[in-house]
């Protein structure tokens, strides 16, 4: 039965015990959201197992040594400080007790009372009017056993402190709480908390109920930083939330985990779509074959979709653990609300704190990713070697006496600036700024988790807001100042139009006419590798990765921006050389000519070509190059890949005529990282609409020259970690540094460990990386 030792909590009874250890500092105490009008003392029944009370073992803790008696009635004590207006009594109840009397009994003391006189506290009116106001039951007691209206049965404290318009009502026959389905919105009347040991061993549990309660007098004193915690609850109760979590949306959850490196760095495309439409179909239809599954987007809707409208179909089959169980959660909600003494805000639930946590982990492994990838750049750049390419080339033009050219008779110089895709290479500082086509191929048949990658050819002429508008005073597109500027890489051009009138399309973009950079992530549109023709080494494994590193075969060589690319005006108008003696203000001389730039670029083109010298693509879109500008940057790039030298001559009409090209160069640094997308590209992508493709990286690396070659390093995967337990991960974790740090030495040529030091300094850094892949384990 319930013993009802009232105990009275004053000061005064204390005398006697040591001060230091259980006198209460009102300074800290926090009111709860709930108190006692000020006209009617709340009291706050503390319910302890009897034999704790009797309980006569000294317990040790951080402050010093007392019975759990003494440590429980500090802290009714302290309970009694934080309400205003308030008392705590404490009870002792035997764990055999009837569920049923405990409820009787705290009704009872909502509704009437206790009789003050029983607290022997001279300081109250015995007939001040006193009313419960929250129930704490500590130790191994008894709890109700509830039913609910679907026949479910689980434990609850629901009854103790709901007292008006009961959800619960107690059956006499079945001895249990059955649902009351006829109650209007029963909400719980007094707060209420449990206070009891994991432990299954009794003198431990008794030692670690003097533990927490040594602590929260620690935090009700302010002693020790333990007043710095805000006043939560933990609400856990599995069984319904497993009832009520949502398949469906689970099945989203796991996606999302699966899938989680390829989310944060936000490499939505089609493919990762298509695979995800996949698994779902499979969900829905697993007794059927794949070709047989109904698909929720078919192909042909999907070939047409951008990379950018792929991301919003992605994102509704993603979700976060608490999204799975939203009913749940806005029950649970509305229930703490209800009580009266926390809000919303300061509830935490399984389902939150494992949300929280994921949360936590993915943008930690975020960080530490791109801190890492940074941490090996540094350490690389003093190792890597510049790469030296041409600022401008000047391209000289002599008339000799004979094939040696020893007696020169004229000579001319003309100075060309080199540029990249429209980029002058005088105004970049990196090999990375050379890339005109980004991102990695993702080879057919291979997973979105092996190479979530796109191949994007970076062109303005795919970016519809690179319209070039016709005004009166240039009427003639093509001949409009910034379609010559860009070289036809315009929105105009986006859309092939061939009409009597119009003759448009992509063909007519020329990166290498231009001379305003045409590289323009918002254009961007999924191409296929070209052939490496550089000489440069192959790709990295198999992975068809692209070396951005400013290739001879990416360069274009023309006039500063003043003088117009058209044919018949600019530098190629210019002299070369004179034929024969020419006689001033005569305009007619058989015998003396003067032979223009352009005329000299047509002629040496024909020789070299007809030699072999020069080699043209057979798919060129523009065929057979015939203006000048065109010719001569074949006729540059042949001379300054050729191993016999940068000059070639032939003979205009008994006169040797030599062109060669001395370059001008400039050194830049040769690192770059391939980690698309990068957060300019993700900006200027997701303004366009009309972009196809969105540039990925689906294996981030860093590769540097050193030494002639093209040195490459595959940077640390923090999202992906093998191992069917957390000690097995940890252990591949271990092996995984030691072998990526062994791999970065060499490169390093010193024993640098940057790997291994960078994870002592985040040592937790591999318990993130295992808990992202303990959701697959649990599942």
């Amino acid at each position: 039965m319930i013993g009802l030792l009232i105990l009275t909590l004053i000061t005064s009874q204390w005398a006697g015990v040591p001060l230091p250890f259980f006198a209460v500092d009102t300074a800290h105490a926090q009111a709860l959201n709930s108190i006692p009008a000020a006209n009617q003392l709340g009291i706050i029944a503390v319910l302890v197992e009897d034999s704790l009370l009797s309980d006569g073992t000294e317990y040790s803790t951080s402050m010093g040594r007392a019975t759990l008696k003494e440590h429980i009635f500090a802290y009714a004590q302290n309970a009694q400080n934080r309400i205003a207006n308030s008392r705590a009594v404490v009870l002792s109840v035997s764990p055999n007790e009837s569920t049923q009397k405990i409820a009787s009994v705290l009704e009872k003391m909502y509704y009437e009372g206790i009789d003050l006189n029983l607290l022997n506290e001279r300081r109250l009116d015995p007939d001040t009017p006193n009313q419960l106001v929250g129930v704490v039951l500590v130790g191994r007691l008894p709890v109700p056993v509830v039913t609910d209206s679907e026949g479910n049965t689980f434990p609850s404290v629901y009854p103790y402190t709901d007292f008006y318009r009961k959800r619960y009502l107690y059956d006499h026959v079945s001895e249990r709480f059955l649902e009351n389905t006829a109650a209007i919105d029963p909400v719980p009347e007094i707060w209420q908390g449990v206070i009891r040991s994991p432990s299954a061993d009794d003198a431990a549990r008794r030692q670690e109920l003097a533990a927490y309660f040594d602590k929260n007098n620690q935090y009700s004193q302010g002693l020790n930083g333990y007043d710095q915690f805000d006043q939560r609850i933990l609400h856990l109760d599995l069984p319904a939330m497993e009832a009520q979590m949502n398949p469906v949306e689970y099945r989203h959850y796991l996606r999302a985990s699966r899938w989680l490196e390829e989310i944060m760095f936000q490499r939505f495309n089609k493919y990762l779509l298509r695979d995800i439409i996949q698994e779902i179909a499979a969900e829905n239809e697993p007794d059927k074959l794949p070709a047989e599954r109904t698909p929720l987007m078919d192909d042909a809707t999907l070939a047409g979709l951008s990379d950018t409208t792929a991301e919003f179909s992605i994102r509704k089959y993603v979700r976060t653990f608490a999204g799975t169980l939203q009913t749940y959660l806005g029950r649970l909600n509305e229930v703490v609300v209800n009580s009266g003494r926390w809000d919303a805000s300061e509830l935490d639930s399984v389902a939150s704190l494992i949300t929280v946590r994921d949360e936590f982990v993915k943008t930690y492994l975020l960080g530490k990713t791109v801190e890492l990838e940074k941490r090996v750049q540094a350490a690389l750049e003093p190792v890597a070697d510049p790469l030296e390419v041409p600022e401008r080339v000047q391209v000289r033009v002599r008339q000799c006496q004979d094939s040696t050219c020893q007696q020169v008779d004229e000579e001319r110089v003309f100075e060309l600036n080199s540029y990249v895709a429209g980029k002058r290479v005088s105004q970049m500082s990196s090999a990375q700024e050379c890339a005109f086509v980004v991102g990695q191929e993702r080879p057919d048949g291979v997973s979105v988790q092996t190479n979530n990658s796109g191949w994007a050819r970076l062109n303005a002429v795919y970016n519809p807001t690179r319209l070039v508008e016709l005004d009166s005073q240039h009427p003639v597109l093509s001949e409009h100042p910034d379609y010559v500027r860009a070289g036809g890489c315009v929105g105009n051009n986006a859309v092939t139009v061939q009409t009597s009138q119009l003759n448009l399309g992509p063909h007519l973009c020329d990166p290498s006419a231009a001379y305003t950079s045409v590289v323009d992530p918002a254009g961007a549109k999924e191409v296929r590798p070209r052939p490496n023709s550089s000489g440069l080494p192959a790709p990295v494994d198999a992975l068809g990765v692209y070396a951005a590193s400013c290739r001879l075969d990416d360069l274009s060589f023309l006039p500063n921006p003043e003088q117009l690319l058209r044919d018949d005006e600019g530098v190629y108008n210019e002299v070369a050389y004179s034929r024969g003696l020419t006689i001033p203000g005569s305009p007619i001389n058989p015998f003396g000519s003067r032979i223009r730039f352009r005329e000299v670029i047509h002629s040496l083109y024909r020789s070299m070509r007809g030699q072999g010298e020069i080699a043209v693509d057979a798919d060129r879109p523009f065929g057979e190059p015939t203006l000048a500008y065109d010719q001569l940057n074949f006729i540059i790039r042949s001379l300054l890949q050729s191993p016999t030298g940068a000059a070639r001559s032939y003979v205009d009409r008994g006169d040797v005529i030599e062109l060669s090209v001395v370059p001008v160069n400039r050194a830049l640094r040769s690192v770059v990282e391939h980690v698309e997308p990068t957060d300019e590209t993700l900006k200027a992508v997701k303004a366009s609409l009309a972009t196809s493709t969105l540039p990925a990286d689906g294996i981030r690396f860093i590769e540097f020259n050193r030494a002639g070659q093209t040195q490459r390093f595959r940077h640390v995967n923090l999202f992906r970690l093998e191992g069917e337990s957390a000690s097995d991960m940890s252990t591949q974790a271990q092996a995984m540094i030691t072998e990526k740090d062994q791999e970065l030495n060499q490169l390093l040529g010193n024993n640098r460990d940057v790997i291994s030091q960078f994870f002592l300094e985040n040592p937790g850094l591999i318990d993130a990386m295992v808990w992202r892949q303990m959701v697959w384990i649990r599942r």
